[in-house]
């Protein structure tokens, strides 16, 4: 009976420690083709640099806060399996 209900949880433990988050310093960036700037004025693409940067550490933040919140669901979910034995 315990072979039954534990091949599954440990199936379902070693799939969702496959899908972690990563910290934000190991995000990689994404490739953005140069034509969506070809027709701005260098005004225009400080600017837009400028907004860029602005918005990176709420995204830096965003992305270490699912990583954290993955971990905490990853120790929960692995508490109540054990707890189950």
């Amino acid at each position: 009976m315990k072979n039954k209900i534990f091949i599954p949880v440990c199936i379902i433990f070693i799939l969702a420690s496959c899908a972690t988050a990563k910290k934000a310093s190991e995000v990689t960036a994404a490739y953005v083709p140069s034509s969506q700037y070809a027709s701005m004025s260098c005004e225009e693409l400080y600017n837009a640099a400028e907004e860029i940067r602005a918005k990176t550490p709420a995204f830096e933040r965003a992305v270490d806060q699912s990583r954290k919140q993955d971990k905490v669901n990853k120790y929960i979910f692995s508490t109540n399996t054990q707890k189950g034995d």
